[in-house]
């Protein structure tokens, strides 16, 4: 089989990840990188060259249409994912989009009716959803160490003031990124609550906050969000903490607890009161494991191993479209909650009182 070509769509630092996460399969012939694309020609450009790509260019259109091309990563603005996915699936092009998926639901849907109708494979770049640290939870969850999830707790905690502060950002805003901190992050919670404990019920918004920003959206937020299996979450998503950034996760069962911090050496530790053997200390099961900020790079490498598998595969991928139009629902759920003063569930995100207040 032929390696399988494919551009990339936005340079920065997602999009480097993504070049960095394609290199296994560009040693073992899997994949080619043959054109990136960005705004600032100088950093395509300066991509183009690392990777040996014959081709770069500034404008998004000239890329899906290179014949060259067999797939994308695309690697933009929130705003511009659906645009630019939609286009990409048209001319023929397998779709690996990063997260959120789009800024409103009828763009998700129309993501995934273009890869359907094109019959391409449309994948969304979830990280949570891939982190070998999340994949170990849901083992431990799914063998019924810890018995029945009744409560969990997900945290991303960054320094991000001078980003979202800067004028120019696109961050935190309604217009480029869909909201602030719970929209942009809170995918990524959704995403590993969803993964971890089923479908949501409804979601509650407790806090949407500017703690550093007061012109744009919030850079804070404390949202709860009760699950179908019985199960409550919490998120807490801050822009503004005084340290440096960290993950962590708390899964409290009938007869057990999962922890996981990303400060931590050994990552995840756990504890089973279950059955004639309950542990008698913390376990802590071996998983691959890199500090803050390295984290990212392994589950970008897993992101993008599972894209390139379901091409060469030929099968969905893990993470499809409609996956991540479910994360998308569930962050938006919070935005509605939030503008509503109370608790809201999927029928309530497609109301007219939902579409009256700009959520479609």
């Amino acid at each position: 089989m032929s390696p399988i070509r494919i551009g990339i769509i936005g340079c920065g630092f997602a999009g480097c990840m993504h070049g960095i996460a394609y290199q296994p399969h560009i040693d073992s012939g899997d994949v080619e990188l043959v054109a990136a694309c960005d705004i600032d020609e100088e950093c395509a450009a300066k991509m183009a060259k690392e990777y040996n790509m014959g081709a770069h260019c500034a404008n998004w259109q000239d890329l899906i249409t290179n014949k060259n091309v067999d797939a994308v990563s695309i690697a933009l603005p929130h705003y511009l994912h659906a645009q630019v996915a939609i286009a990409a699936a048209k001319a023929g092009k397998h779709v690996l989009c990063e997260k959120p998926m789009a800024t409103t639901l009828e763009d998700c849907d129309k993501m995934i009716n273009a890869a359907k109708d094109s019959k391409v494979k449309l994948m969304i770049a979830e990280t949570y959803r891939f982190m070998p640290t999340m994949v170990k939870i849901k083992e431990i969850i799914d063998s019924g160490k810890i018995g029945e999830v009744f409560f969990a707790r997900g945290s991303e905690c960054l320094n991000e003031v001078p980003n979202i502060c800067d004028a120019g950002s696109w961050h935190c805003t309604p217009d480029k990124a869909g909201g602030g901190a719970w929209f942009d992050a809170g995918v990524h919670i959704c995403s590993a609550f969803r993964y971890t404990l089923g479908d949501v019920d409804s979601v509650r918004a407790g806090l949407l906050e500017h703690i550093a920003l007061k012109e744009k959206e919030d850079d804070n937020a404390i949202v709860l969000l009760k699950f179908k299996k019985g199960a409550v979450g919490e998120a807490f998503l801050s822009e503004t903490i005084g340290s440096p950034p960290f993950i962590r996760f708390e899964f409290y069962g009938t007869e057990g607890t999962i922890l996981m911090d990303t400060d931590w050496d050994e990552p995840i530790k756990f504890f089973s009161s279950k059955g004639e053997n309950p542990s008698e200390e913390w376990e802590k099961p071996v998983v691959e494991h890199l500090p803050m900020p390295q984290f990212y790079a392994l589950s970008f490498r897993e992101e993008v191993k599972e894209f390139v598998e379901s091409i060469r595969e030929n099968r969905e991928p893990k993470y499809r479209g409609e996956e991540g139009k479910a994360a998308v629902e569930m962050a938006l759920m919070g935005v509605l909650s939030s503008k509503l003063g109370r608790a809201v569930d999927i029928k309530d995100l497609y109301s007219s009182a939902a579409r009256k207040l700009g959520i479609k």
